[in-house]
């Protein structure tokens, strides 16, 4: 493997890694709010410290941070990979006048279908680890339940071992990481352009990365919010007797049950965790990246 795609996966396993040590408290009440969603930041946010209390926020945080770190040594590796393979080498090119052809045609279409594919690419290999992390940040925190212990109650859960169950969900976490990554990828290479045509004093400049990957990863949240509400609802479910047949189904009854606006409840603590998450993450990938090239140390 060329030094440049080793450097994109690991770079990526680190940006995962940091991401969860970050994020991972307010992901649990997100998760928890998508459940409950009568229950606002605050209240979800008392309930979690009274049941558990400060080690209650960062429940399943050993399964997340594996889980996270491989989505994005996954994601951001394919990603880089690939767009080096269709688009100039090395050089992302969606709006920089001062190439020699241009702009790349198309550019944008391109830029997100090879995001959405990497964003896809991620699911088979993730939903399992999601699943049992989502059903510790609810279940886990009441029942003080372990990760191996989750991992057999989902494993037998049908009355019968069987690894189907750990897909439960698989479809509204494919409509989460798929398209969304690709608006991700998009817009922060754009507004990366736009700094290097405007701001060139800022490029490269961790300001500029910060923005860009802050902005990018509200875009990915708003995107995918409404699938990640129906995906933590599936994943928590009972497996033996599930109230929701399937997507549509869980976004149906859903809707009957608490309006459109359970589909963006807790929009704001989870679009400030997105912004801080997403371009901290951006600025640990670029750095690794750097490091990795430069054949230093990652320490």
């Amino acid at each position: 493997m060329p030094l440049r795609d080793l450097c994109d996966f690991s770079a990526g396993w680190w940006c995962g890694f940091t991401t969860v040590i970050i994020g991972h408290p307010l992901e649990t009440i997100k998760v928890r709010m998508h459940i409950f969603g009568d229950q606002g930041f605050r209240a979800t946010a008392r309930n979690v410290r009274d049941f558990a209390g400060l080690p209650g926020f960062y429940k399943g945080i050993t399964v997340s941070a594996f889980h996270s770190a491989a989505n994005s040594c996954i994601s951001y590796g394919l990603y880089s990979v690939i767009h080096r393979r269709v688009l100039y080498e090395g050089h992302m090119a969606c709006c920089e006048h001062s190439l020699p052809r241009g702009p790349t045609p198309y550019i944008h279409s391109k830029l997100f279908a090879i995001g959405m594919v990497a964003g896809v690419t991620k699911v088979a290999l993730s939903c399992p680890v999601e699943l049992i992390k989502t059903r510790l940040q609810l279940h886990g925190i009441n029942q003080n339940l372990t990760p191996f212990q989750t991992f057999v109650r989902v494993y037998n859960a049908r009355g019968r071992v069987s690894l189907k169950n750990f897909y439960h969900g698989i479809g509204p976490m494919s409509f989460r990481d798929g398209p969304p990554f690709g608006c991700f990828v998009v817009i922060q290479e754009h507004l990366e352009c736009i700094f290097r045509q405007y701001f060139p004093k800022l490029v490269p400049n961790p300001i500029a990365t910060f923005i860009s990957g802050g902005l990018a990863g509200v875009s990915y949240l708003l995107v995918g919010f409404p699938f990640d509400v129906v995906k933590s609802r599936m994943m928590t479910d009972r497996l033996d007797r599930p109230v929701y047949k399937n997507m549509h189904d869980c976004f149906k009854k859903t809707y009957q049950a608490y309006g459109l606006r359970i589909f963006y409840h807790g929009g704001l603590p989870a679009s400030i965790r997105a912004f801080l998450v997403n371009a901290i993450g951006l600025m640990v990938y670029d750095l690794m990246v750097h490091r990795c090239m430069n054949r230093e140390t990652f320490f």
